[in-house]
């Protein structure tokens, strides 16, 4: 049959099979329809803008749409434009797709409906030139001839969709992401690419022994090596094919009788065409056959196409210069594998689709599994140091790695070098980075103890016959006593009283760390007497106290005795005398009111002399 509308693919337009919700918002270019529609109408661009993959893509085209056009061949006629449909589109990149700025494609140019546009949207998947094809019916009227429907027009146009410079791949993807791994790793990996309507098959090689043909296959293990894995993907997209038409039955009322038929002879057996108006694609004419069938078809059907539009027509020959062709039946049928009838009321007609391959897709990554570097020796100067005192810490690596050092699993800031000045109690340990291959270990770990230390030590004569520390740092230090460089057994108080001529020295030192001490300057008694001890065990209770405290011992001579408390600078700061006193003493003393610390109780006659310490807290 011959088309009469030879011109109207100035009217075709670039589009989808049908509209597509996340592709909405078209907007119409009005000065592009003031542009053209006095030249005959068209389309605003020629072609589509280059978008790249895996980049989001959005583009709308508008297009004008006269409401008639004059033609000359092969009549001189003037076509009124009804209906244009934009009905499918083959060929557009996958992850794209499409909406017109009407929900439904349908434009009614002899109604108004003369401006119109549409939106290509999404992200492409695969780079390349990609040849678009646009599928448009029209319904028209032919002056002089009448109205003709299902007139199909094709349009053709590319776009061009460039490399991602990101790099990586379209057609899969892989968790955790990235080339270089160190040790033992586990993938999963996940085709990108599919389709709702058409079938895809999945031909995985890991370049670990393993393969699959699943979309999502199961995770993959990697082991570290010297050389990389090439983990690899063929993704096959299938595209429907017509390979068959067979006419059961059909309406006869709507070709026989016909002066076509009549002119050809009796009798009234039809000329049957079968279109696929989705593609423009039409089988032969089979004459004179009211159930033909068409084998060996080949019209492929553009991938995420669900239903076809077709057309089934009795070719009557031209007649007085007429073209008076029946429409016998025009619908639609959905295309899956293998054989779909269509029946509708005397109607009846069997298709059978196969799949070829449409597109083939090849990627392929390269797999780094490396080694982790082995774990460090760290090395310790000490483990145990003096508040002030360093120890150094060092790692056994050299040129190519960087080094992060931790105290208690913190990162110390600027901490890079290959040691550590440690200065504080903690376990220390470094994170060492591989350069070359971004692996990282941690080192063994050093724990460092820091016991506080003793500045210095301060001794005194406090009384007769007595000399103490006056700086006794507190709780949880040891005291040893010194006689001419002698240490003096089981002398560990404050106080000591004199063991003879000498010089007496003291040392305080951390028991945690014992060489976490000082030694006081020497004090040198000479010319002591003999005191002859009358004075019964002193009691001093409780003690330590807050300052408020009993006093009890007992005197067997009766004699003049002076009770005194002096601080550890010598102060006196509390006396009473007992005359011709005997006998038993108890008294309790408040000195709440002095500063907290170290005391030194003195009782003191002519004939003997007792001490205590006192602490306040």
């Amino acid at each position: 049959m011959k088309k009469i509308l030879s011109l109207f693919l100035c009217l075709s337009l670039i589009s989808y099979g049908s509209s597509y919700a996340q592709c909405s918002g078209a907007v119409v270019d009005s000065v592009c329809y003031s542009s053209l529609i006095s030249s005959g109408g068209g389309i605003c661009k020629d072609s589509l803008p280059q978008g790249m993959a895996g980049h989001p893509y959005s583009q709308d085209v508008s297009f004008v749409m006269p409401p008639s056009v004059d033609i000359t061949t092969p009549i001189v006629a003037t076509v009124t434009l009804l209906n244009i449909h934009i009905n499918g589109i083959g060929g557009l990149p996958l992850g794209l797709d499409f909406a017109c700025n009407i929900p439904s494609c349908v434009y009614h140019p002899s109604s108004g409906d003369e401006l119109g546009a549409l939106r290509v949207c999404g992200t492409p998947l695969i780079p390349g030139l990609y040849t678009l094809t646009v599928f448009i019916l029209a319904d028209v009227n032919v002056s002089g001839v009448g109205d003709r429907y299902g007139e199909a027009q094709t349009y053709t146009t590319t776009v061009r969709i460039l490399p991602d410079t990101a790099g990586g791949v379209a057609s899969f993807n892989y968790t955790p992401g990235g080339v270089n791994f160190c040790d033992t790793t586990d993938l999963t990996f996940h085709a990108t690419i599919s389709s709702a309507t058409n079938p895809v098959k999945y031909a995985w090689t890991f370049g670990n022994g393993n393969t699959s043909t699943l979309k999502d296959p199961t995770i993959q293990t990697y082991l570290p090596s010297g050389t990389a894995y090439r983990a690899s993907l063929k993704t096959t997209l299938y595209a429907y094919r017509l390979i068959r038409v067979k006419v059961n039955s059909t309406d006869g009322g709507r070709w026989s009788g016909d002066a076509g038929e009549l002119y050809a002879g009796w009798p009234y057996s039809p000329d049957f065409v079968f279109q696929n108006t989705t593609t423009s694609y039409s089988t032969s004419e089979i004459s004179n056959n009211n159930a033909p069938e068409w084998t060996g078809l080949r019209d492929t059907i553009p991938p995420g196409t669900d239903t076809i539009g077709f057309t089934l027509t009795d070719i009557d020959g031209s007649l007085f210069g007429l073209d008076p062709n029946d429409l016998v039946i025009t619908d639609k049928l959905p295309v899956r594998l293998g054989n779909v009838n269509y029946i509708s009321g005397s109607n009846s007609i069997q298709v059978q689709f196969d799949t070829v391959p449409y597109q083939i897709f090849y990627d392929t990554v390269s797999l780094n599994i490396n080694d982790l570097p082995a774990p460090g020796i760290t090395s310790i100067s000490d483990d145990s140091i003096c508040t002030g005192d360093t120890a150094l810490i060092t790692v056994n690596y050299g040129m190519g790695y960087s080094f992060q050092w931790k105290k208690d699993g913190v990162d110390i800031a600027l901490a890079n070098d290959s040691f550590l000045r440690a200065t504080a109690t903690g376990v220390y340990s470094v994170a060492i980075q591989n350069a070359a291959t971004g692996c990282s270990t941690s080192s063994d770990a050093s724990a460092l103890t820091m016991f506080s230390n003793v500045s210095n030590v301060s001794i005194a004569v406090v009384a007769p016959g007595q000399i103490a520390n006056t700086n006794y740092p507190g709780p949880g230090y040891t005291v040893e006593w010194y006689k001419d460089g002698v240490l003096i057994p089981g002398e560990h108080g404050v106080v000591l009283n004199y063991v003879g001529d000498g010089a007496y020295t003291c040392h305080i030192f951390n028991p945690g760390l014992p060489r976490c001490g000082a030694t006081s300057s020497a004090i040198v008694v000479s010319g002591i007497n003999d005191v002859t001890q009358s004075t019964s065990v002193l009691s001093i209770y409780p003690n330590p106290s807050e300052g408020n405290f009993m006093v009890k011992f007992d005197v067997t001579q009766k004699d003049n005795y002076e009770i005194s408390i002096v601080d550890v600078v010598g102060h006196i700061v509390y006396t009473e005398n007992l005359n011709n006193f005997k006998g038993a003493y108890t008294k309790q003393i408040d000195l709440s009111s002095l500063e907290k610390g170290l005391y030194f109780l003195h009782v003191v006659s002519k004939r003997s002399s007792s001490s205590g310490k006192i602490i306040i807290q």
